[in-house]
């Protein structure tokens, strides 16, 4: 028995994209399985007080909010294009595939697109530890102590160990 609605989380790197590897053992046939990728917000300059602009200021900075929201739709499109190409791979053997593309914090985000009626939640974690993880924090983490949806955890050295099995299955050890 497989899952039959599975969220796979994707940050545009080649060890992420191993998760859909293991979204598909754990897939029943024609299962949906829905991508996601989260990217983080632009920030907002936060507004001067009016006596605290300058006219050269003004005149300086009257396209920040326009910029801004050309930085967002070029980061949505990269994220798209991205997804599009894994959909289409995914598509074609067989599943059913939605994708999206959000803005925001990466945690809260997978937390509440796993709230709309997912069996799992598939992601790879980086298994950053000491300084690197108090730095960068883990999203895997995260999530998993703010969800309530079952979570596959694909650790970099059980993608080492499965990498390394393909390859003496296929006869081409080292």
């Amino acid at each position: 028995m497989g899952f039959k609605q599975i969220l796979v989380t994707l940050d545009g790197s080649p060890f992420a994209e191993t998760a859909l590897d293991y979204a598909e053992e754990i897939a029943e046939p024609g299962a949906r399985i829905h991508l996601l990728s989260v990217a983080a917000q632009a920030v907002a300059q936060p507004l001067q007080a009016a006596f605290e602009v300058q006219v050269g200021s003004l005149a300086r900075d009257v396209n920040w909010q326009s910029s801004s929201i050309e930085s967002e739709m070029q980061t949505i499109s990269q994220h798209e294009n991205y997804i599009k190409t894994l959909r289409n791979w995914l598509t074609d053997k067989g599943y059913n595939v939605t994708s999206e593309v959000e803005f925001g914090n990466v945690i809260d985000t997978v937390v509440e697109i796993a709230t709309g009626g997912f069996d799992v939640i598939v992601m790879t974690t980086h298994g950053r530890t000491g300084l690197a993880r108090l730095v960068a924090g883990s999203v895997a983490e995260g999530v998993l102590h703010k969800t309530s949806c079952p979570m596959l955890l694909i650790p970099t050295r059980a993608v080492n160990y499965h990498q390394s099995n393909d390859e003496s299955a296929n006869g081409n050890s080292k």
